[in-house]
């Protein structure tokens, strides 16, 4: 039971962060795109 809940957590965190890091790089792309053009 204790190894599922750490199974659930880490994918929670791993979900998160892959989510949180997707947001800043578009935003990052939305920044940087008009200097390129």
């Amino acid at each position: 039971m204790i190894l599922f809940f750490k199974i659930v957590s880490l994918t929670f965190i791993v979900f998160t962060f892959v989510l949180f890091y997707r947001t800043v790089d578009r935003k990052t792309e939305s920044a940087i795109d008009p200097l390129e053009k």
